[in-house]
């Protein structure tokens, strides 16, 4: 399996392990948007990698395996319900990077509400160098608007100190991760589920799910072209 989930009273402790990589492929995304929707308020879900980097992101061999427009359209439409998932996920997501977050990798981190990062970690957006334009409503919720148009136009890395300077994360070394990460989620599983729910909904008027919806948009935008 390229996932695996251990419950832990209300902490679901979601670990990708696509060797050697994590690689985003249909099965990887499926199974992902399968944890998400599934998850309800009364859940806290961990996300992290057993691999030596969190997400490297889709899967470029399967996406450019096909010269079928209709098929890459659909694979790309795979992929965005993991994201849109992730952003309309019913429990709280606390995620935890270490190494590369590229593309899809680093939309799933963004995604989250509490990103813990280990000092090893970076996020890099190279949409438009392989010929996508999607991603930027995303990243900007948790990096902020400038960091996120200059990544995804110049393919700049975003190292995690910089992560921890525009308050994106909280940057730990990387024997501390899974620890800090557990401390965390564990944290956020003692607050009372309902209110959590209630400002997860209403903070930013409902940002998550405008994010999502702005998400869709540049998905279909993109198909459009």
């Amino acid at each position: 399996m390229s996932i695996r989930c251990t419950r832990e009273g209300r902490l679901l402790d979601v670990v990708l392990d696509r060797p050697p990589v994590n690689a985003l492929n249909g099965e990887l995304y499926d199974a992902l948007a399968e944890v998400f929707d599934s998850a309800t308020e009364e859940d806290v879900l961990l996300l992290r990698s057993a691999t030596r980097h969190f997400c490297s992101g889709q899967d470029l061999a399967e996406y450019t395996a096909t010269d079928d427009g209709a098929e890459a359209i659909a694979q790309l439409r795979r992929g965005a319900a993991a994201i849109t998932g992730a952003l309309r996920c019913r429990a709280p997501i606390v995620a935890a990077v270490h190494g590369a977050a590229i593309g899809a990798g680093a939309l799933l981190a963004c995604s989250a509400d509490v990103l813990i990062a280990s000092d090893d970690a970076w996020l890099s957006l190279p949409e438009l160098q392989v010929g996508i334009s999607i991603g930027g409503a995303v990243a900007s919720r948790a990096l902020g608007g400038a960091l996120s148009r200059r990544m995804l136009l110049t393919g700049e890395r975003v190292a995690a100190a910089q992560l921890a300077e525009v308050g994106a994360a909280r940057v730990v070394t990387r024997v501390e991760l899974d620890e800090s990460a557990f401390a965390a989620a564990r944290a956020v599983a003692a607050l009372e589920p309902s209110l959590v729910s209630l400002a997860r909904s209403t903070w930013g008027a409902g940002e998550r799910e405008a994010t999502a919806r702005a998400y869709e948009h540049e998905i279909e935008a993109f198909v459009a072209r």
